[in-house]
């Protein structure tokens, strides 16, 4: 975690005057004068945000500061892979037998309720392209079967496929 910016604290401070905030007050004061305050209570001065103006600094314990940083960006981090939606593909032909069909909606069934999207697709050959509509009795067949399922758009044909996205409802049914 070498990405994060240098923190500017104690004598690296090279600003006139700085906003010195503690927990009771906000006071406009010489840089000096507010490293001389931070090293009398035993803490660090450190720069918190240098485009205000005057820039603000803070006295905290310095390495505590940086620990509180570092969690911070992990708990973040974190976050942002849990909520990141993944689309699944699962794929169909017109003439599937039941027990496949069932597998199918099986898989379905797992991703929706880990929070992702299906994408189904229904692929045609050859002749098959004449009977389009057994592709979308094939969709309703499996918002029938699959609980908590709903259509994430339209369903679309194009060329030689039935392209449809399903995604789960909040309340799961």
């Amino acid at each position: 975690m070498n990405n994060q910016p240098r923190i500017l604290a104690n004598n690296d401070i090279r600003y006139k005057n700085v906003r010195l905030v503690t927990e009771t007050s906000s006071d406009v004061m010489s840089t000096d004068s507010a490293q001389a305050k931070a090293e009398n209570a035993g803490l660090d001065l450190v720069l918190i945000n240098e485009k205000s103006d005057p820039p603000i600094c803070k006295m905290v314990e310095l390495n505590k500061y940086k620990y509180e940083l570092q969690r911070k960006e992990k708990e973040n981090a974190k976050a942002q892979r849990e909520s990141r939606v993944l689309l699944k593909e699962v794929q169909f032909k017109p003439n599937i037998d039941q027990h496949d069909f069932e597998t199918k909606c099986g898989k379905i069934t797992k991703f929706v309720s880990k929070g992702n999207k299906v994408k189904v697709l229904i692929q045609f050959r050859g002749r098959e392209r004449q009977h389009t509509d057994l592709g979308y009795d094939i969709l309703d067949r499996i918002i029938e079967t699959v609980e908590g399922v709903v259509y994430d758009g339209t369903p679309s044909f194009a060329g030689n496929r039935i392209t449809a996205i399903l995604k789960g409802t909040k309340d799961g049914t």
